[in-house]
């Protein structure tokens, strides 16, 4: 699927600001569009979080590397007072780091959320369960307001279920106006 990605020549053209996971040597520039790789090493993880934390890879069906947290059990993973969507039923213990599990309810989604119109489910493309709105046409699925890279005709409505599908041109991700050029890749 498609994204709004920064626009560069380099990799030095993808720095967001100077923190520690988002300098120039956690980015690749590919055919003129920022690439995030990931963090680089623990020490990035544990100074951006300012908790020890480890860089470990993603699961399939992800690439690059990410923060986690380090555990012995899955009550290392959240915090109490997490909303429904981020307490112990979302996340797994595995090989000492906690791994998000997504949501695990729709009532949890809608009670996190405070939208009645979500559903917890697993999406073809996407390995987590996760919080998505249902819908009967593809409008239903766009905020009100929303930006051009949000509006109806980023969206599909399938079997009942909002299923985003991208950007659609460069210039639909420079209406707002952002100073910095970004690309539909």
């Amino acid at each position: 699927m498609k994204s709004c990605r920064k626009a560069c020549s380099s990799a030095a053209d993808c720095t967001k600001s100077s923190v520690p996971i988002y300098n120039a040597d956690n980015y690749d520039c590919v055919a003129g569009a920022c690439e995030y790789k990931g963090c680089n090493s623990s020490e990035e993880c544990t100074e951006q979080f300012k908790t020890t934390s480890v860089c470990a890879p993603n699961p399939a069906p992800y690439t690059g590397t990410r923060c986690y947290f380090p555990c012995t059990t899955v009550n290392d993973c959240f915090h109490p007072g997490a909303p429904a969507t981020k307490d112990a039923d979302n996340f797994a213990c595995v090989d000492g780091l906690c791994r998000d599990l997504g949501c695990g309810s729709t009532q949890e989604c809608i009670d996190s959320l405070k939208d009645p119109n979500l559903v917890c489910t697993q999406l073809p493309d996407v390995p987590l369960k996760t919080c998505v709105h249902t819908c009967s046409v593809a409008a239903d699925c766009a905020p009100a307001g929303a930006p051009p890279t949000l509006d109806e005709d980023n969206f599909v409505c399938m079997n009942g279920l909002c299923k985003g599908t991208g950007c659609n041109s460069d210039q639909e991700c420079n209406a707002t106006g952002a100073p910095t050029p970004y690309v539909c890749r």
